[in-house]
């Protein structure tokens, strides 16, 4: 890989982090590289994914999603067990026709980061990353 390229990964997984809520996790460019993107670092090629501690960190932020064994025995020995609100179940269709609209409308939105609301007690945060000259 290009070092130019490995610098635009190793950043865009940083800010990313940071987007998400995750913090540095040293801040000095010296000393012997952490493996994940959270590190400051002059020498980014090992440091492109958030690594273990990151995810952990998310998973105290925002909880998990149990994993239960392949009931169903599709072949998935492990498989993300899902809740009727991530599946749409239940969502009224007048909500889920305002959800789809607001996601083709993003790229036209003027806010970076806004609440809109879709009735009956649901709304959608859009936050947008944008990338001027890319």
């Amino acid at each position: 890989q290009k070092e130019g390229d490995i610098q635009m990964k190793y950043t865009m997984c940083h800010e990313l982090g940071h987007g998400f809520g995750l913090p540095h996790t040293d801040e000095n460019y010296w000393n012997i590289n952490t493996g994940e993107c959270m590190d400051y670092t002059e020498r980014p090629r090992s440091n492109l994914d958030p690594g273990l501690f990151n995810f952990e960190l998310l998973a105290e932020i925002y909880g998990t999603t149990p994993i239960i064994a392949d009931a169903d025995n599709t072949g998935d020995r492990l498989r993300r067990r899902t809740s009727s609100v991530v599946d749409g179940a239940g969502i009224p269709a007048s909500v889920t026709q305002k959800y789809y609209k607001v996601v083709e409308q993003i790229e036209s939105m003027l806010c970076v980061d806004c609440l809109v609301e879709l009735g009956d007690g649901y709304r959608v945060e859009v936050h947008q990353l944008r990338v001027e000259g890319a």
